[in-house]
């Protein structure tokens, strides 16, 4: 199962955050992509057969992979590149986001340790590369996956989301501290999915 229930998702989210009069607003991720930061030119299909240079925003997986003890004329790493754009909702009545993922392509036979980033939303799904993709501009998470854990689980990206952009966009990187993983992505049908707590905000008005 790709992905878990909305209605499980619901309840471990509302479970988590104890908000009177709370909110929950669902939205899918609108682009992604994986971008690979690496040196090699061994990418034939890429143009002057140089990694960087490929455009991966409309594949069905999204590669996540680190090799940090690689001779650093051999090192490669593939960043998965996720925007949203927030629901209609004013940022200050945020009370907590957490993103959701689909399970694992192939369940890891040991731990990995992802690293969560936030970037603007200034890339294009058919564009972005290594070359022009935007700097990992906050780190806000760490996250252990178990081995044997066939998803990433719930990550709160509350910073992520309440400093977006004017227009309610923003992105995240998703980088692995060793190892890799693949992710379906939205080409393929299991976009990401951002939840979005809001508070009921209560207004005085006095004469």
């Amino acid at each position: 199962m790709l992905f878990r229930t909305s209605i499980l998702s619901t309840l471990a989210i509302l479970a988590i955050v104890n908000v009177a009069h709370a909110g929950l607003s669902i939205t899918k991720a609108t682009k992604d992509a994986t971008v690979v930061n690496s040196v090699l030119k061994t990418c034939k299909a890429c143009p002057k057969s140089e990694c960087t240079r490929c455009t991966r925003g409309y594949e069905d997986t999204l590669d996540i992979s680190s090799n940090p003890n690689a001779n650093p004329k051999l090192k490669s790493t593939h960043r998965a590149l996720i925007g949203f754009r927030l629901p209609d909702v004013p940022v200050y009545e945020i009370e907590a986001c957490y993103l959701e993922f689909p399970d694992f392509i192939r369940a890891r036979n040991s731990p990995i340790e992802l690293k969560f980033a936030f970037t603007d939303s200034d890339w294009d799904e058919d564009k972005v590369d290594g070359r022009n993709a935007p700097d990992l501009t906050f780190p806000f998470k760490r996250v252990e996956v178990e081995a044997g854990s066939k998803n990433i689980g719930l990550v709160d990206a509350t910073v992520a989301c309440t400093q977006g952009e004017v227009n309610g966009e923003f992105s995240i990187y998703i980088e692995a501290a060793d190892g890799s993983i693949k992710l379906p992505s939205r080409d393929a049908g299991y976009p990401a999915v951002l939840h979005v707590i809001t508070r009921e905000i209560d207004y005085e008005f006095h004469n």
